[in-house]
Protein backbone atom coordinates (compact mmCIF):
# COMPACT_ATOMS: atom_id res chain seq x y z
CA UNK A 1 0.00 0.00 0.00
CA UNK A 2 1.11 3.53 -0.76
CA UNK A 3 1.69 6.00 2.08
CA UNK A 4 0.40 9.53 1.90
CA UNK A 5 3.11 12.18 1.85
CA UNK A 6 3.38 15.92 1.40
CA UNK A 7 2.82 16.56 -2.35
CA UNK A 8 0.64 13.43 -2.83
CA UNK A 9 -2.36 13.98 -5.11
CA UNK A 10 -5.63 13.04 -3.42
CA UNK A 11 -9.35 13.46 -3.91
CA UNK A 12 -12.29 13.02 -1.58
CA UNK A 13 -13.77 9.56 -1.98
CA UNK A 14 -17.08 11.29 -2.71
CA UNK A 15 -15.48 13.25 -5.58
CA UNK A 16 -14.48 16.88 -5.97
CA UNK A 17 -11.27 18.59 -7.08
CA UNK A 18 -7.85 16.96 -7.15
CA UNK A 19 -5.90 18.26 -4.17
CA UNK A 20 -2.23 18.36 -3.18
CA UNK A 21 -1.29 17.32 0.36
CA UNK A 22 0.40 20.32 1.97
CA UNK A 23 0.93 19.10 5.56
CA UNK A 24 -0.68 17.23 8.40
CA UNK A 25 -2.82 18.64 11.20
CA UNK A 26 -1.33 19.38 14.60
CA UNK A 27 -2.33 18.06 18.02
CA UNK A 28 -1.18 18.83 21.54
CA UNK A 29 1.10 16.25 23.19
CA UNK A 30 -0.34 16.81 26.69
CA UNK A 31 -3.54 18.13 28.19
CA UNK A 32 -1.99 21.42 29.34
CA UNK A 33 -2.07 23.84 26.38
CA UNK A 34 0.42 26.20 28.07
CA UNK A 35 3.24 23.64 28.18
CA UNK A 36 2.21 21.14 25.49
CA UNK A 37 4.32 20.45 22.42
CA UNK A 38 2.56 20.11 19.08
CA UNK A 39 3.04 17.07 16.87
CA UNK A 40 1.62 15.83 13.58
CA UNK A 41 -1.90 14.43 13.74
CA UNK A 42 -1.71 11.89 10.92
CA UNK A 43 -5.48 11.48 10.85
CA UNK A 44 -5.92 15.08 9.62
CA UNK A 45 -4.55 16.06 6.22
CA UNK A 46 -4.15 19.68 5.10
CA UNK A 47 -4.71 20.02 1.35
CA UNK A 48 -4.72 22.78 -1.22
CA UNK A 49 -6.25 23.07 -4.68
CA UNK A 50 -7.31 25.69 -7.18
CA UNK A 51 -10.88 26.91 -7.59
CA UNK A 52 -10.55 28.74 -10.87
CA UNK A 53 -7.45 30.86 -10.27
CA UNK A 54 -7.94 31.09 -6.48
CA UNK A 55 -5.86 28.86 -4.21
CA UNK A 56 -8.12 27.09 -1.70
CA UNK A 57 -7.17 25.22 1.50
CA UNK A 58 -8.95 22.60 3.58
CA UNK A 59 -8.37 19.97 6.25
CA UNK A 60 -9.80 16.49 5.77
CA UNK A 61 -9.85 13.18 7.62
CA UNK A 62 -7.33 10.81 6.03
CA UNK A 63 -10.03 8.13 5.85
CA UNK A 64 -12.09 10.34 3.50
CA UNK A 65 -9.29 10.64 0.91
CA UNK A 66 -8.21 8.45 -2.01
CA UNK A 67 -5.00 8.69 -4.05
CA UNK A 68 -5.41 10.04 -7.58
CA UNK A 69 -3.69 7.91 -10.20
CA UNK A 70 -5.08 9.88 -13.15
CA UNK A 71 -6.73 13.30 -13.09
CA UNK A 72 -10.41 13.06 -12.10
CA UNK A 73 -10.12 9.29 -11.46
CA UNK A 74 -9.38 8.45 -7.80
CA UNK A 75 -7.58 5.16 -7.31
CA UNK A 76 -8.77 2.41 -4.99
CA UNK A 77 -5.57 2.54 -2.96
CA UNK A 78 -6.11 2.95 0.76
CA UNK A 79 -4.50 6.03 2.32
CA UNK A 80 -1.93 5.00 4.94
CA UNK A 81 -0.19 7.58 7.09
CA UNK A 82 3.38 6.96 8.24
CA UNK A 83 5.00 9.35 10.70
CA UNK A 84 8.59 10.25 9.93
Amino acid sequence: MESIQVTSLVQLKSGGPIMTVKSFGQKLESGNPLSAMRSDDESQVNCEWFTGSALTHGTFAAASLAFVSEPNKPSNKKVIIEAW
